[in-house]
């Protein structure tokens, strides 16, 4: 079983690599793991909602995780995406996903209905803690769910559950939320950020243990993880700096940020697709190229 002081670093969320038909692709998948693999990750999350868990059914995504967690092979930990607005659905997920060989899980709270009312999240939540032994991280995105948690509440459902441990934590307000979460629970729960990485060096600063991005620019943040971990500070700055541009460009066109994903997976050479599942809102032929200048300035397209 992972140990605690293991869950740290950067672990890419993988988008959901699908055919023109909207199958998913098994093969391509693969591939984007052995990719991440290859940049030094130091886990992988699959089915988030960068993996747009929300078009799949529960056995596409049950297949999934299958083919994440063997590709993965044990080299790195792989937490599992078994969010669900419905309660009965992602206590299946999580238990299939704990029998396939899962590290971990991560949920979101129900977002469908936006139950904000403590005792239906503090139902949620831990019935499905209550239904497997491993790992549960929860993902805070209010900006995308509505709902919000506080720190108390995370602290009362971490002085119960022992496999309650960790916060992904994004949105406009993370590094406030941050603040607050560490104030109530000191060093009780380990924390990740998100909002693909942009705010890497300052979380770090902050005592995050780690960051769950997308993987089209993993390797790099790998390289600023490990560089700050070592002390590098000004290395790890310096290569920070570099993924300005990249970051610029995200704000500007964010609304398609899984298109922009794929797109820059593609053009990596590390897949070959990049369709997504309807309803979708595409990268313009203008932000393509645009996104192509950004990633030729990073040294990370071919010549």
């Amino acid at each position: 079983m992972l140990k605690k002081e293991s869950l740290k670093g950067i672990m890419p969320a993988l988008c959901t690599i699908t055919k023109a038909d909207g199958e998913l692709d098994d093969e391509e998948e693969r591939a984007l793991v052995r990719f991440c693999i290859e940049c030094g990750v130091h886990g992988l999350a699959v089915s988030l909602i960068g993996g747009e868990f929300y078009k799949f059914t529960e056995e596409e995504r049950e297949r999934l995780y299958k083919i994440v967690i063997d590709e993965v092979n044990g080299k790195v930990p792989v937490f599992v995406g078994t969010s669900h607005s419905g309660t009965e659905v992602a206590i299946r997920l999580s238990k299939y996903a704990q029998d396939v060989g899962a590290d971990g899980i991560i949920v979101l709270p129900p977002y469908f209905n936006k139950v904000e009312a403590t005792l239906c999240l503090h139902q949620h939540f831990e019935a499905i803690m209550n239904s497997v032994d491993i790992p549960v991280m929860i993902q805070d995105s209010e900006d995308e769910t509505g709902v919000y948690m506080t720190p108390t509440f995370y602290f009362e459902l971490a002085e119960k559950y022992e496999n309650f441990w960790a916060v992904k934590v994004e949105g406009y307000r993370i590094i406030d939320k941050i603040l607050e979460i560490k104030r109530i629970l000191n060093d009780k729960l380990i924390i990740f950020g998100g909002m693909g990485g942009k705010n890497l060096l300052k979380e770090m600063e902050l005592g995050v243990k780690g960051n769950i991005p997308g993987a089209s620019i993993c390797d790099f943040l790998v390289k600023v993880y490990e560089e700050y971990q070592k002390g590098n500070i000004d290395k790890a700055k310096e290569v920070f700096l570099k993924l300005k541009p990249f970051f610029d460009f995200i704000s500007i066109y964010g609304a398609a940020w899984i298109e922009i994903e794929k797109e820059a997976l593609a053009l990596r050479g590390v897949i070959k697709f990049t369709h997504s599942r309807r309803p979708r809102i595409a990268l313009s032929e203008e932000g393509r190229k645009e996104l192509r200048l950004v990633l030729e300035k990073l040294g990370l397209l071919d010549e």
